[in-house]
Parts: structure tokens; sequence; C-alpha cells
């Protein structure tokens, strides 16, 4: 069988068989991996064996052009142009192909993945490469760097595997469950998505395979039949933090971002906001802040649950003992207290402040909040209502320093520029603990305005008794001192009770968001 390839890596076959500019953000593991899955690997299928031996032979070049290079830059990843050098003679084989299919599935799957996998490489009329990921263990998290649309649905979409994503030369992907995929090529291969296009195809795609020819927009036609993004039972969620609204650069962001948020508010079910919600607390800041939200509830029909921040409280978001404190009471903001519960999302939202205490840009959850928040949750759960629920802390400073090693950074956190002591959580560890003994399996927090991921096996504080909790931070969603703007997409399935998360940066140069990572985590069978 031979080692495979990660399916994150699978953004490196979208870039070589579309070439498309910047090459995609790799780890020099990562892309030793691909290659080395490419030049060994007996998991390459195609109606074509003399491309596939190609690949194989450029492959082992691209290897040994990598392990030469110097080392990779400090965030980790591969320098774009050193990533592109690489690559490069790889581009044509790969465009040699009209199709790529993806098998994605777990370890239980592998059967039915090998199966399809030599169907779905005679499908008549196209050049088709099926590549199959390494399967993944069912309670092992599955996260993405720069996905296109197919490896985006198809990690979404994780309680509908095992499936298969189409790529097409074309740059259309998509994700279909097995046993709809396997419908979807019987109708292509049958013929009945209607005559060949070929006034619109390069010449070198008229005559492939056996012969015939392929109607590629017939066949996306037929594969992209069933919109598989958001089944009808899933809930999605909104996170927004640091807006620092009343700041002169909020300005032209703020309509930015209300406008790239139109078409995907629609499907929210909640929206959070995860402190700094303005930026000094004046009343002109305030009055920001709540005009910006005026606007979020008339096209959402919600209304956000916010918790404060640093800003919201103290001058330049800094507190010097008796000096520069808050200016008024926290009760003029209107913010969530306590837990807000969302009966038909099955959501139940725990809400902190954790700028209550400390000094400076620094915050803690004191253990009075803990043990009040304690007390409301047993109330509200006396008779287990809440169980089955996805059980999410908001808090504004973030539980985990930046830089750890399990940290996935969506963005590189040396662009903010201070030191760490001066804007932690103090007593972290008791606050994750906490949240563990809760079964709350998802933190969301802002503060240091870079997006960025962690999943670890907390304890609860009990010998041998660990929690597996998520920790999701979110950028600045209005691009902080001219920074990306960032917001993230939670969606949760209380029947699989998976959820995935998405985070989109805007980088505030009018290109717009994108997906620039994606995680899902697994199902419960």
């Amino acid at each position: 069988m031979g080692p495979r390839f990660d399916l994150a890596s699978s953004n490196i076959v979208t870039y070589l068989s579309s070439h498309k500019k910047p090459p995609p953000s790799l780890e020099r593991d990562q892309l030793t991996q691909f290659l080395v899955s490419l030049t060994t690997s007996d998991e390459l299928v195609s109606n074509s064996p003399e491309l596939v031996h190609e690949v194989r032979v450029v492959a082992d070049t691209a290897l040994r052009s990598l392990t030469s290079t110097s080392e990779p830059s400090e965030n980790g990843f591969l320098d774009p142009s050193v990533t592109e050098g690489i690559l490069h003679p790889l581009v044509q084989p790969f465009r040699e192909f009209t199709i790529f299919i993806f098998p994605v599935g777990t370890s239980s799957d592998q059967k039915a993945l090998t199966q399809f996998a030599g169907q779905a490489a005679r499908l008549p009329g196209a050049t088709t490469l099926v590549l199959t990921p390494a399967v993944y263990g069912s309670k092992e998290n599955v996260q993405v760097m720069d996905p296109d649309m197919g490896i985006e649905q198809a990690i979404r979409n994780r309680d509908q595997w095992p499936g298969a994503i189409f790529s097409l030369w074309t740059g259309w992907s998509t994700f279909l469950p097995l046993d709809e995929a396997q419908g979807r090529l019987a109708t292509i291969a049958s013929g009945s998505t209607g005559p060949p296009v070929s006034p619109t195809l390069p010449p070198k795609y008229r005559h492939i395979a056996n012969g015939t020819e392929l109607n590629f927009s017939g066949a996306w036609s037929v594969l992209s039949a069933r919109q598989t993004e958001i089944s009808p039972a899933r809930r999605r969620l909104l996170h927004l933090s640091d807006l620092h609204l009343g700041a002169k650069w909020t300005r032209n962001t703020k309509q930015l971002l209300i406008a790239s948020l139109t078409r995907e508010i629609e499907t929210v079910d909640e929206i959070v906001i995860s402190g700094d919600l303005f930026d000094q607390p004046f009343r002109k800041h305030q009055q920001a802040y709540e005009d910006f939200i005026f606007q979020l509830q008339a096209i959402s029909g919600k209304k956000p649950i916010p918790v404060p921040g640093n800003h919201d409280q103290r001058i330049f978001g800094l507190k010097w003992w008796s000096f520069l404190q808050r200016l008024r009471p926290l009760v003029d903001l209107d913010w969530s207290r306590g837990i807000s519960l969302n009966h038909e999302a099955r959501m139940a939202f725990f809400c902190f402040d954790s700028s209550r205490h400390e000094d400076l840009a620094r915050g803690r959850v004191a253990q009075e909040q803990l043990l009040d928040m304690a007390t409301k949750f047993q109330v509200l759960n006396a008779q287990g209502k809440l169980d089955g629920y996805l059980k999410v802390a908001i808090v504004h400073h973030h539980p985990y320093p930046y830089g750890t090693e399990n940290e996935v950074s969506i963005l590189d956190p040396r662009g903010w520029v201070g030191r760490e002591e001066f804007i932690e959580m103090r007593d972290a560890r008791q606050f994750l603990s906490w949240c563990a003994g809760r079964d709350i399996g998802l933190i969301l927090h802002g503060h240091k305005h870079v997006p960025r991921l962690i999943v670890e096996n907390v304890s609860t504080g009990y010998p041998g008794d660990h929690r597996k909790v998520t920790t999701v931070g979110c950028g600045s969603s209005l691009g902080a001192n001219k920074g990306p703007l960032s917001f993230n997409l939670i969606e949760w399935s209380p029947e699989s009770q998976s959820w995935s998360v998405i985070f989109m940066i805007d980088r505030n140069d009018g290109q717009g968001f994108r997906s620039h990572y994606v995680q899902a985590s697994p199902a419960i069978t």
C-alpha cells in the first residue's frame, strides 16, 4: 500500500492542477509526506498508467530538491517561493489529468473506499486520477489549511463519511457521500449528461481515454446536483471578536464586514462576540457599537451574545492599579451574564467576564465567578435538560499563551507586538480544568487579534480524568490597526454530536473573505 498523504495536503493537488497563486502554506514535513506518497504509494489509481509513472518520476526529483533546501521560516512554514519552486515540475503532469477524486473516510471504511477508487478511475471520456488520502481514526480531528470548496464541504460534513471529493481541471470541486458519488459517476459514465462541449475545451482534452469525450459542464451539473454543505439539522454559530468600535480605522471596515456577513448570516442560529466591543469606555464609542449591533440584528434577526473585554472597561485597555480604571460601571453595557441557552440549536453558552480582575491588559476568571456559573448551570440542568447540548464557553482573554506546542496559528502571531505577560490570563489552568469538568468542549476567545486553534485533553483535576477541549481564538473582526479582518463559523450537528470550525480571513486588502482553515471533530456513533 505504501505511505499516504494527509487530507490536509490535498490543497497541493488543487494548486498543481490549476496552478493558482500563491501556493498553499505548507510545513516541510507535510510537503515531504505528500511527495513520498506520490513516489511510493500504490494508492494512485488512473486510467492512464503512463501519466502516473510520469508523476512518480517527477515527484522523486521534487523530493530530492526539497531535501537539499534550507530550513523553513520561523513560523514553521516553507517560504512560498521555495514551495513554488519545489512543486513547479509537477504542474505539467498534473495538468494532464482532467478529474481528480479523493475518497475520504475512517479506517472502518477502507474496503469500500478501495473498491470505489477502482471504479472511479475507469470513468470514460476523461483522464482521471484517484488519490486516496490517509484514513482517520474514529476519534481523530480533521484539520486543513487553505481548503478549496470540495475539501471544505467534506470536512464540514464529516458525519456523512465515507465520501469522495471531486475536483475538475476547471477548478470546480465538490463533496458527495459515497453512495451518492457512485450514483453520480454511473450517470456520467452512461453519457446522459448531454453532448460534448468541444468548442470550450483546450485541444488536448478533446480525444482522451477510450476516444470518447466528456461534457465537463454536464458532469459538473451532475456532481453538484446535491448541496451537501449544510444539512437541515445542522446549526451554525458566528464568532466575532475585538471590534474596537469607535476607533477611526473601523469606519470603513465595519461596512465591509456587514456586507460580507449578509449571505452567511442568513443561516446562523447564534452570534457571539468575545470582547473588546468598543475601543475605549467612552459614550461615543459605546454608541458606535450599538449602531453596529443594530445593523447586525437588522440583517440576521438575531440578538448577539457579547462578553466584555479589557477595552470595554479600561482606558486604552489598561489598568494601572488605581489608575486608568473603567470610567463607568459595566452595567451600561448590555452583555450576556451567566448562561445563555438556545434550545432549538441545543447549545448552551457560558458567558464569562475575564476583564473584571487583574491589572494592565491581563485577565482572570476568579473562583467566585466559576462558582456562580456552576450554581446557575445546576439550576438550569436540574433534570438533565441540557444533556446532549454543545456547551460553549465565551471569554475574552486567551487561556493558552500564544506559541504553545499544540497550537495551530491561523495567522502569524508575531504580527502582535508586545509581551505575553502583560496581556495573559491568570489562573488559566484552573479555568480550563473547570471547563473540562463541566463537559465544555469548545472555548471561544479573542484579545490578541490572532486567530488560532488548540485541541487538548484537559485534566478535570481528578486523577486520570481528562476531557477533550477545543479552544478557538478569533482575530479582530474589524481589522484592528489595519490588520486582517477575521470571523469564525462553527457548525454543530446535535444528532451526530460533531462540529466544525471555519476560519474566515480578509487581509484588509479588498480581496474579500475566504476560508483559511477548517477543522472538524469526529461524530459520536
